[in-house]
């Protein structure tokens, strides 16, 4: 037996050299068997090139078939599975991750009164899976927690470190000592299973064997087992990385450290195992580009800081670039790919590699980009199974809130967990259909689980209003029947899962009672028909993870039952048990074996068979790469014990440490630059994805300056027409998308013309419709007449406040009234909603004193708080307040708001002690068609309205008071009722004061706006908090504020104040002399009243000529697009030459002077 060494560059064919001399071998003994071996993830790609070259050896060309069964290419996970497949002893049982962790869950409970330090640290997210990765690396380095002890008994390392590092280890020896016990001699981690096959290595005899193994730089400790078993039993051939006349002379940070130090222990392996040795350099060279070539010979040197001259500083195959971002990098990427693609004809997409050191700010783009390039690639990265829709519907259908809003619309997204007519799944498309609806329905009312259970209460979406002799079913009614069957099937499922976990008082019975109700509510079937329908469409990837994510769900369920399965059942560890399964759990890659560009990360064993390698995101943070270390045992407690490990005839390794990994990436780099045989390119993003400024890689920055090679900076957009030929041409569609950038700047140029020309030929309509942005101006033009009369009429019916709300945003009047566009309804009680509460108990309560004829005067505080507490129990059954009917946050919400409500009517009755008014009506109509006072007509439009209350002010009847309830505290201004921006109360006082005999007085004398929203007490240092907290620190005193008439009467009516007093309810005070004040006193004469009343009617009929002409500008109010939801529609922008509408400024006194000025 003989141990063989070829040591090579990457400028060296060591795979040919190998192959040749297996050729020799294979001719010279008719029954031999080789086995060549390389690392896994490239084990595919190998197997096709080993046996392509292979086959040309022996004299077959390229084209031909070729099979060969002497020479067979495995990885060694796959020859341990080959060898031992039909061995007669039986396997041992390999526990899946969700097994370790249950086991090990177990152990720290069970054991945790004699673990001081985990018993500290299990309470940490990530603790337990940390610690069954340590006891994964210890069992497969063979090094017990008891071996590390001793070695740090002797140590002479930092005291504090050995005294924290002890007490981590007894911790971990007692843990140790019960897992090797549960896992006892017939189960292994998935980690072992090249150990034991070591061991069965030991137990049969391969005649005529030999192994070759090609690709590796290093071994972990499993393999480096496996390949000591086979060199100490059979003729092994390994090629590694190196150079044979500096064998033993290597360096810690030598490019080649790590393969020629793995050369040295093997070679000392075979020594020991009486086995002959042989090394030799590699002569057969690779059909490199002279510029690969010469960068790989650069490396060499630069990777270990040894100084390199480059023979030919015109290297063209050697290029790099800086990109503004991410984005522009990989566009740049693309294009230059479609450019060598058009230049080479030899050249295929399988035949371009791109890496980065980390693909984490490229993969959001990569495939929108690529696809946008016309390129198709293979994302050669793992990707994890949590994201899947079956793990999503399994970890929410265990959650305890599964029937809040996110999480019943997640379950039912998944497409998983559908409903059946007739034994058969509802059809995908109108599943999701009425799903849509009930998103809306959740959004709108977020029902609690109690509400969801209350049938009595069904779902409906829209109010549906039905006369008794309709007979068809509206489309509305449909809907909200749909709605209603869906939310019946939600609730019905997830009860009898409910049910059935209450009912299992095992792990056992819990996975069956699982299992069953995925199969009974077709779960299974839904899965099934979502692979089929992914083959159908050619998408195998997403098709194939359909199976394995089953696998893994079924595999961890297994295990469960086989450790736990008779335990007493806890909810909130199947779910830990659950997501410890499936959070390590990968989907394999199918093998890029199509004609596709390979995208992949630095880190990964690449093949070296491309010819055009793009390495993308070369930063100085990204490479070398920040290794930091999270296992249990840290990077310094290694270091103290690696030494002792590795020495003696039998060395062992732990994994190693971040400043090791850190060591490697030279050699991580060389092994990437080797990957391609033509050309390497270079790039970098000058801002990261967190638009911070990236530098340039040192290791890229070692090979450019080596090279002088020019470092060009691709901008975002050409900088020219001539730019954009040059450097950004690449398909119709993202040529356009640059071309457009320059249009400004370029377009008179023969340049821009041409390209406009070309593209003109392949995507006329989209450029046409793109060269007409530019031109875009954010004007709304005046709205046809056809168009108008379709969508207002001919004369307008409208509130006072649509017509407000014109004079704000005459454009967002439109898309409100004219589109009717509204926002997703939502039922979240922010201050709108519990303004809307406190307006229905005051109205309530003012009804019922309306229709018994009483006042507030006439009722005590408990009279009041009876009545609110009636009022409130009456309105919570409302869909729109029964959230308040919940327990718990919002049963204390509804107290609070109850309790706000009295001080509300508290503060109204003390107004109303001022004086001897008594309300006449709430809610009061005018303008509907049932139930109301006429509307106050004006050429070509009615207004209607409702007036929140109406006072008889005076026991004489002789005037009427106008009360408007305000969230705010809202103020009469001059300024915007001469603009049209507040004309509520001037229109409320004309509409009731030409139905005032019907409302039963002579007219009105005042109308107030009324804040029924209590303000909020600012905390101060001088303030009492022991006070503010017994209720002793009451906000500011309610007050009306608004507009009257001084006439005396009426002033009289209000308060009666003496000379010097105010009003603490109403906006009047008195000077001296008995005359009104004008400081907070909102009076006016009936003249002035008279002119302001005219300016009113006169903005009305202006804004109805308006919008019956389809004028409806974009000139907002400045403020007025605060809290407008369509800002997304109206791209208001200052900058681009947007304005806002003049508003007049100026008090009561100015105001007066332009109306008189526009009187006369």
């Amino acid at each position: 037996m003989a141990l063989n060494i070829l040591m090579g560059r990457a400028e060296h064919d060591m795979r040919g050299e190998m192959l040749a001399d297996i050729q020799k071998q294979l001719q010279q003994n008719a029954s031999l068997t080789i086995y060549y071996i390389v690392p896994n993830h490239v084990k595919f790609d190998s197997e096709v090139d080993v046996l392509q070259r292979f086959s040309v050896i022996n004299g077959y060309s390229q084209v031909q078939r070729y099979s060969q069964s002497r020479l067979q290419v495995y990885s060694l996970t796959r020859l341990a599975w080959a060898l031992m497949k039909n061995r007669p002893t039986k396997q041992p049982e390999t526990v899946s991750t969700a097994g370790l962790f249950m086991m090990v869950t177990d152990i720290l409970r069970e054991k945790a009164s004699q673990l001081p330090v985990f018993a500290r640290l299990q309470a940490k997210s990530g603790f337990v899976t940390a610690l069954v990765s340590q006891l994964i690396e210890l069992r497969v380095s063979r090094v017990s927690p008891q071996d590390l002890l001793d070695i740090v008994a002797k140590s002479a390392d930092n005291i504090f470190l050995r005294q924290t590092l002890n007490a981590k280890l007894r911790d971990l020896a007692i843990v140790a000592e019960a897992f090797e016990q549960q896992l006892g001699q017939q189960r292994i981690t998935a980690q072992e299973t090249l150990l034991h096959f070591v061991e069965e290595l030991n137990d049969f005899e391969l005649t005529n064997t030999m192994f070759y193994l090609d690709g590796f730089n290093g071994f972990t400790s499993a393999e480096q087992a496996v390949v000591n078993a086979l060199i100490a039993r059979y003729p092994v051939t390994i090629a590694l990385l190196g150079d044979t006349s500096k064998l033993g002379k290597q360096q810690a940070g030598d490019v080649f450290f790590k393969p020629m130090t793995t050369a040295q222990q093997l070679i000392s392996w075979a020594s020991n195992n009486q086995q002959s040795v042989k090394t030799r350099s590699a002569s057969i060279l690779r059909n490199l580009s002279s510029a690969n070539e010469q960068v790989l010979s650069a490396w060499e040197k630069l990777g270990e800081y040894r100084s390199f001259q480059a023979t030919d500083n015109n290297i063209t195959a050697l290029q790099a670039f800086a990109a503004e971002t991410p984005i522009v990098e990989i566009q740049e990427v693309a294009r230059r790919i479609r450019r060598a693609l058009q230049q080479d004809p030899s050249l295929h997409l399988r035949d371009i590699l791109i890496l980065a050191r980390d693909l984490g700010p490229y993969q959001p783009h990569i495939s929108a980009v690529m696809a946008a390039f016309e390129l198709p690639f293979f994302l050669d990265t793992d990707i994890t199974m949590m994201n899947h829709p079956l793990v999503e519907l399994i970890l929410t259908l265990l959650s305890p809130q599964k029937f809040n809003y996110q999480n019943v619309l997640a379950i039912l997204k998944t497409g998983l967990l559908r409903p059946t007519v007739d034994g058969k799944l509802v059809d995908s498309d109108e599943f999701f259909d009425i799903v849509g609806y009930l998103d809306n329905y959740l959004y709108a009312y977020r029902p609690y689980e109690s509400t969801w259970h209350q049938f009595d209460r069904p779902f409906q979406l829209f109010q549906v209003t039905r006369d008794n002799d309709e007979t068809e079913i509206s489309q509305d009614q449909k809907i909200n029947q749909r709605l209603e069957f869906l939310r019946r099937f939600v609730v019905k499922s997830f009860d009898q899962l409910d049910d059935g976990f209450k009912k299992a008082t095992t792990f056992r019975q819990a996975a069956t009672v699982l299992i069953e109700w995925l199969q009974k509510k077709h779960v299974v079937e839904a899965l099934i028909k979502q692979r089929d329908n992914l083959m159908a469409q050619g998408d195998l990837v997403h098709a194939q993870q359909h199976d394995e994510v089953w696998q893994m769900f079924s595999q961890t369920l297994d295990d469960m039952v086989s450790f736990k399965g008779d335990d007493d059942f806890v909810l909130t560890d199947m779910v830990d048990i659950l997501i410890a399964g499936f959070s390590g759990a990968k989907f394999s890659g199918i093998p890029n074996s199509l004609d596709q560009l390979t995208i992949s990360e630095a880190g990964i064993v690449q093949s070296t068979s491309y010819r055009a390698l793009f390495f993308i995101g070369g930063t100085r943070q990204n490479l070398p790469a920040q290794t930091k270390t999270t296992a249990l045992i840290n990077d310094a407690e290694r270091t103290m014990v690696m030494p002792d490990l590795q020495s003696g005839d039998q060395p062992r390794y732990l994994q190693n440490t971040a400043q090791q990994q850190m060591a490697e990436e030279n050699l991580l780099f060389y092994g990437s630059l080797m990957s391609a045989t033509d050309h390497i390119t270079l790039s970098y993003p000058i801002l990261d994805s967190s638009g911070q400024i990236a530098e340039m890689s040192p290791f890229f920055k070692r090979l450019v300056d080596a090279f002088s090679v020019d470092v060009t900076t691709v901008s975002g957009q050409p900088a020219s027409s001539s730019a954009l030929i040059k450097h950004y041409i690449g398909t119709p569609q993202t040529t356009l998308s640059e071309l457009v950038k320059i249009l400004p700047v370029a377009r008179q140029t023969s340049a821009f013309k041409a390209v406009k020309s070309l593209l003109e030929t392949t995507v006329k309509s989209r450029l046409n419709r793109v060269f007409s942005a530019p031109n875009y101006q954010n004007k709304p033009v005046q709205l046809r007449p056809e168009f108008v009369a379709a969508l207002f009429g001919d004369q307008l019916n409208v509130s006072i406040s649509q017509l407000e709300s014109y004079y704000h945003n005459p454009y967002a009047y439109f898309l409100q009234y004219g589109l009717r566009l509204k926002e997703r309804t939502t039922n979240t009680l922010d201050v709108a909603q519990t303004g809307t509460l406190y307006h229905a108990i005051v109205e309530k309560v003012l009804a019922h004193l309306i229709q018994n004829n009483l006042s507030l005067r006439d009722l005590t505080s408990d009279d009041i708080k009876h009545l609110v507490s009636e009022q409130m129990a009456e309105l919570v059954t409302l869909p729109v307040f029964e959230m308040l009917t919940e327990d718990g946050k919002m049963r204390a919400t509804s107290e609070y708001l109850t309790r706000v409500s009295d001080i509300l009517l508290l503060n109204l009755q003390a107004a109303a002690r001022e004086n001897t008014s008594r309300p006449l009506a709430v809610e009061q109509l005018f303008g509907f068609p049932k139930a109301s006072l006429p509307a106050l007509q004006l050429p070509k439009i009615h207004v209607r309205g409702k007036l929140d209350r109406l006072d008889l002010q005076d026991n004489a009847g002789e005037f009427g008071t106008i009360i408007d309830y305000k969230s705010n505290g809202k103020l009469f201004s001059w300024a915007q009722a001469y603009d049209g921006l507040q004309m509520q109360l001037l229109t409320y006082w004309d509409a009731a004061q030409q139905s005032a005999s019907q409302l039963g007085f002579d007219k009105v004398g005042g109308a107030f706006f009324a804040k029924i929203v209590p303000d909020k007490t600012s905390l101060t240092r001088s303030m009492d908090i022991d006070a503010l907290l017994a209720g002793k620190i009451l906000p500011e005193n309610f007050k009306y504020r608004g507009l009257f008439i001084s006439d005396s009467a009426y002033v009289d009516a209000l308060a009666d104040i003496e000379p010097s007093e105010k009003s603490p309810h109403y906006p009047l005070a008195r000077l001296k002399n008995g005359d009104l004040g004008k400081s907070g006193v909102d009076a006016v004469s009936a003249e002035e009243f008279e002119t302001l009343l005219k300016r009113n009617r006169q903005n009305i009929v202006t804004a109805g000529q308006q919008i019956l002409a389809g004028h409806f500008p974009l000139s907002p109010v400045e403020g007025g697009l605060t809290y407008s939801p369509y800002l997304d529609i109206m791209r208001f922008d200052r900058a681009l030459g947007d304005r806002y509408r003049e508003q007049t400024t100026g008090d009561k006194n100015r105001i007066l002077e332009l109306l008189k000025d526009e009187g006369e």
